[in-house]
C-alpha cells in the first residue's frame, strides 16, 4: 500500500518508467550522410577551446570524487 503523501510521486515514477519502456523498445533510425560538412559549421577549430576545457575540468572533477568515495568505503 502506498502512503497517500507519496502517492503522486509514485504515479509519476511508474509513468516515466514505462516512458522508458517504450523508448527501449523502438528501433533507432537508419544512418544517414551527415546533412553538412563540418566546415560548413565552423572554419577554426580552436571555437571549441573552451568547450574543451570544461570538459576537461568536469572530467577531472569526477575521477576526484570516484577516487575519495573509493576510499571512504571499507574493504
Amino acid at each position: 500500500m502506498v502512503d497517500p503523501a507519496n502517492e503522486e510521486v509514485v504515479k509519476e515514477i511508474i509513468e516515466t518508467m514505462e516512458v522508458l519502456e517504450q523508448t527501449k523498445k523502438t528501433e533507432l533510425p537508419p544512418p544517414h550522410p551527415p546533412a553538412c560538412r563540418k566546415n560548413e559549421i565552423y572554419t577554426d577549430p580552436n571555437v571549441f577551446d573552451a568547450l574543451d576545457d570544461k570538459v576537461i575540468q568536469v572530467r577531472s572533477v569526477g575521477l576526484l570524487l570516484r577516487n575519495n568515495m573509493c576510499m571512504c568505503v571499507p574493504s
